[in-house]
């Protein structure tokens, strides 16, 4: 679960917490030793606690990176992948 401030409107304030699961198949690719292509394509589900915002479906990422932009990728990579959007 993630902890979040308020959304507070004029009249209302709704938590912003959820749980969130994901299904992912991740690719790499390297054309060289300085470059990185990689992805990923899967399910997402996100389930607020407050409010009418779930999201259930397709997923999506891309990373590519060059030289000393490549570490950035490859922590990039090591990490959880959010949608894009």
């Amino acid at each position: 679960m993630t902890a979040v401030p308020l959304l507070c409107g004029v009249n209302n304030c709704t938590k912003n917490d959820y749980d969130e699961n994901s299904l992912l198949t991740r690719v790499q690719y390297r054309p060289s030793e300085d470059s990185r292509l990689a992805g990923y394509i899967g399910y997402t589900r996100r389930e607020y606690d407050q409010g009418n915002r779930d999201f259930k479906g397709l997923t999506t990422g891309f990373r590519h990176g060059m030289g000393a932009e490549r570490q950035c990728a490859d922590a990039c990579l090591a990490g959880p992948f959010h949608r894009a959007g």
